[in-house]
């Protein structure tokens, strides 16, 4: 087992934390069009565009 470079969990909590902001953007946007107060949809897509960017590495 190699040593773990503490940079990688630098740079995978700033991507994470990228990827969660636009999530989150992009599900305050869809409430602002659907004129709803829907708490749920910006964390979801938070979360999942988190997960899918600390996963593909953007």
């Amino acid at each position: 087992m190699q040593p773990v470079n503490p940079q990688d969990y630098r740079n995978g909590a700033r991507v994470y934390r990228n990827g969660f902001l636009i999530g989150a953007f992009i599900g305050i946007v869809i409430c602002l069009i659907l004129q709803k107060v829907m708490w749920s949809i910006p964390l979801v897509l938070g979360l999942l565009s988190g997960a899918i960017a600390i996963n593909r590495k953007i």
